[in-house]
């Protein structure tokens, strides 16, 4: 009789241990979804505003120097009566806000589009600045630009792309491939 007490007492306290684990561990997670969920909303929030301001010289050219922005985009658009359409895009994996609408872009692509739709563009580097007020975009890095259906095929080590006048600028060590 007396063991079936101590074994109930053992189990008991067991119990009351792992009651306490289980709220220990519940409060903790909640303490955390109370730090973690504003905090990503927030990122999820503010992310679009300041990476899809179609119009230059607009509100946004001051962005937050702070955070990443992922799947980063910035369109162009034909003027009117064609204004609904794009004209080129710059997008990049990742990019990161510093001062003044200055954008730090990891794996920057750019695509230059025609009013029928066809890409005339795409353009590739590794890393580059983008300076949201001016509507450009520059880098030391490599660049591979493909032009149309890919027959020529233009690499070299930095560039300037003006986004509102669709002009890309390749600098120096410049290689091109034409395919007939």
């Amino acid at each position: 009789m007396r063991l079936l007490k101590q074994n109930k007492l053992a189990i008991l306290q067991e119990k009351t241990r792992l009651a306490k684990f289980t709220t220990s561990t519940r409060q903790k997670r909640c303490w955390e979804s109370k730090i973690w969920v504003p905090l990503i909303l927030g990122f999820i929030l503010v992310t679009p505003v300041i990476a899809l301001d179609p119009q230059p010289g607009s509100h946004y050219a001051a962005a937050p120097p702070f955070g990443r922005i992922l799947e980063f985009e910035i369109p162009e658009f034909y003027p009117p009566p064609n204004e609904n359409r794009i004209k080129s895009i710059i997008r990049g994996g990742q990019a990161e806000p510093k001062n003044d609408g200055l954008f730090w872009i990891q794996q920057p692509t750019i695509v230059l589009i025609s009013l029928t739709g066809e890409t005339n563009l795409v353009a590739q580097a590794s890393e580059c600045y983008y300076d949201l007020s001016r509507r450009c975009a520059w880098s030391t890095s490599w660049i591979t630009a493909q032009i149309g259906d890919g027959k020529v095929i233009i690499r070299g080590e930095g560039f300037t792309w003006k986004q509102g006048e669709a002009v890309l600028t390749i600098t120096n060590s410049v290689n091109a491939k034409i395919r007939f």
